[in-house]
């Protein structure tokens, strides 16, 4: 199964995915040693990603790309190709792969891999407001020290609102476009989107708003 945490910059996707992994710790044996937790590859310092068991899962979960800092994530596997490439290696060895990013919701690759590969895709789409976007992206500079050469932190007026809001109409269009070759796309806010995770990984159903029948609006 491949689940893929879609949305805009700042939407939560990220956080959605610490979340799952910070579970993971509490509960999987395998953390208790971050060797085998956490999965180290040949020309890379951080990891390629974690790999744990949770009790009600009948497989093991991969999440790809290091969340080691505040600006971790999928996007750290440079490029569409090595990104995807790492989901398909992971999903024939027999993995739930729980992924996000922007690099891989890619309009050509995906659609691509969604009909190669032989198990069902589910997309969480956050549908997190834009000025709330706005404001985490903020909090999140300003967490790691994102100023400007003079030492003060960039103003909301920095962040780049147009590259934002077209990645929240990409978003949706990606969706879209995944839903219509047979992926299932729930809708829900970044505070539930752990669950509707949850319910997909265990078999237990999705708590969000199942709009895999009907296009986005």
């Amino acid at each position: 199964m491949i689940i893929q945490v879609c949305g805009t910059s700042g939407s939560g996707k990220s956080t959605v995915l610490r979340s799952l992994l910070e579970r993971s710790r509490a509960a999987s044996e395998a953390a208790l040693d971050h060797e085998k937790w956490a999965v180290m590859t040949e020309g890379r310092r951080s990891p390629l990603g974690y790999r744990f068991c949770l009790v009600g899962c009948p497989r093991p979960i991969f999440v790809p790309g290091a969340y080691e800092s505040p600006t971790g994530g999928c996007d750290t596997i440079k490029g569409v190709e090595p990104a995807l490439e790492v989901v398909r290696e992971r999903v024939t060895l027999g993995e739930d792969v729980v992924a996000e990013g922007l690099f891989i919701m890619n309009m050509t690759r995906c659609p691509a891999l969604l009909c190669e590969v032989a198990v069902p895709w589910h997309l969480v789409h956050l549908d997190t407001p834009l000025d709330e976007c706005f404001r985490r992206i903020l909090a999140r500079r300003q967490a790691v020290g994102d100023v400007r050469e003079d030492g003060v932190a960039r103003p909301l007026t920095d962040v780049n609102r147009r590259n934002i809001r077209g990645n929240f109409v990409r978003a949706r269009n990606y969706c879209d476009r995944m839903r219509r070759l047979g992926a299932t796309v729930t809708r829900c806010p970044t505070e539930g989107a752990l669950d509707v995770i949850m319910g997909l990984l265990t078999g237990g159903g999705e708590n969000g708003e199942d709009i895999s029948g009907a296009a986005l609006g």
